[in-house]
């Protein structure tokens, strides 16, 4: 039987700064759907973020397996995530969710092991092979 468990939606913008987004004060509205869920749908926007490293790989890696970079080892080296390193999507996969991923980014991709641990996962690299089977 499966647990009564409450969605997980999280919501990754590489690249986009807090300064861009009315969410977070930004004068133009930038942001109103994000801003939607948030007011009307109970979403929780974190105030205090900060990347643990400048660029795309790392930065996930981190958000994926909750190490920083030292500890994981992706770097310009090492783009994957290593084989022996738990997942978030793991962790709540084991915990009885469904899971799905999407990604925009070749870097975040099946390719570097960032589809590890969900059910479903969809990313530049697989996108069009996956069509019509959704």
């Amino acid at each position: 039987m499966k647990k009564n468990l409450p969605n997980i939606i999280l919501i990754v913008c590489d690249t986009l700064g807090a300064k861009h987004m009315s969410l977070y004060g930004y004068e133009r509205h930038t942001t109103p759907h994000l801003e939607k869920l948030v007011k009307e749908e109970g979403f929780t926007a974190y105030t205090r973020c900060f990347a643990p490293a400048p660029w795309t790989s790392p930065s996930h890696a981190s958000l994926f397996t909750g190490l920083y970079p030292s500890e994981h080892g992706t770097n310009g080296h090492k783009l994957s995530i290593d084989k022996a390193l738990y997942t978030l999507a793991e962790l709540v996969k084991s915990m009885d969710y469904y899971t799905l991923g999407l990604s925009n980014n070749v870097l975040i991709s099946k390719a570097f092991d960032y589809g590890r641990g969900f059910d479903r996962f969809y990313d530049p690299t697989s996108v069009f092979c996956e069509v019509g089977r959704i």
